[in-house]
């Protein structure tokens, strides 16, 4: 496919794989040659693991690990695929940035399973500098069962010593946790302390032990629905959900605001290749070759 013009971008998104000889332009000096920034994303690596066709988007949690983190449970969430939409907009718009200093285009190669190991960077460099007998739950971090569930915040041996303190005056048994001094003494007696913070935050309601963690200063909250989230006073004063302007349903747009002007939605979202024969017009593709694209299904 030969495209003139010396401007645009291509993005061709939820590739199972993207092999050489698929690319829309013949070669990488033929992108660079039209400064154009062509963009794939993939689930996985051009050189390495391709999933087969019709394989499910979510199987890159558990080709990277994350469902292994989540104790074999596949997350509830599209966090990855919409990680790899910021991931492809941040590569994107770096590369027309280098575009409008060296007039040069980009061969850009978005994988998803790239997107979901950089979610866990700490994580995937521990690994990569410890092996997995070194893996340790953090009793500081942890979630905790209550009249519904109790997150607690306190990694530290600080955070760690006002926490027990704190239990102390309450009258619970500490069994000397507040004197850990180091990572190493709370990495030691990590399986010790989640058993007595479990037990200790069973007496009281998951509302209880967010308000006792704030009034002694320390970070825990109560886990919330989604419900809840997309309800609350701090969600509700900022303009994250937006009307589309045709009526469609509430959307969140942007998760960051400007003094001025900022994202906001002007049109409904686009069907799926609503503008295909707009943009490729734009590219300098005669109607009869985009003809010719869609009856080879190219488009």
């Amino acid at each position: 496919m030969r495209i003139s013009s010396p401007k645009g971008l291509i993005g061709r998104p939820h590739e199972p794989a993207v092999p050489a000889h698929a690319d829309l332009v013949g070669d990488h000096e033929g992108v660079t040659g039209v400064g154009l920034a062509l963009a794939a994303v993939a689930r996985d690596e051009r050189a390495g693991h391709c999933a087969p066709d019709g394989t499910p988007l979510w199987f890159s949690r558990a080709l990277s690990g994350v469902i292994d983190r989540c104790h074999g449970r596949k997350p509830a969430v599209a966090f990855i695929d919409y990680a790899s939409g910021y991931n492809a907009a941040f590569a994107i718009s770096a590369a027309l940035f280098a575009r409008s200093r060296d007039g040069q285009g980009q061969h850009i190669d978005c994988a998803m399973l790239d997107t979901a190991l950089i979610l866990m960077a700490p994580q995937a460099a521990a690994h990569l500098y410890a092996d997995d007998s070194d893996e340790w739950a953090d009793a500081g971090l942890g979630a905790y069962p209550t009249a519904g569930v109790f997150v607690l915040g306190t990694p530290t041996p600080e955070q760690n010593r006002r926490l027990w303190l704190a239990l102390r005056a309450d009258g619970h048994p500490t069994h000397g946790y507040e004197d850990l001094a180091t990572f190493e003494d709370l990495r030691r007696h990590a399986p010790a302390l989640t058993r007595a913070l479990g037990e200790i935050f069973r007496t009281r309601t998951a509302d209880d032990w967010e308000q006792w963690a704030h009034d002694h200063g320390l970070a825990g909250e109560r886990v919330q629905t989604l419900n809840e989230a997309v309800t609350q006073e701090q969600v509700r004063h900022r303009p994250l959900f937006q009307s589309q302007p045709d009526g469609d349903p509430t959307v969140p747009v942007a998760a960051f605001t400007y003094d001025h002007d900022g994202p906001h939605l002007t049109r409904r979202s686009p069907g799926f290749g609503e503008h295909t024969d707009q943009i490729l017009e734009e590219l300098g593709t005669s109607p009869q070759e985009i003809k010719q694209l869609r009856a080879a299904g190219v488009i």
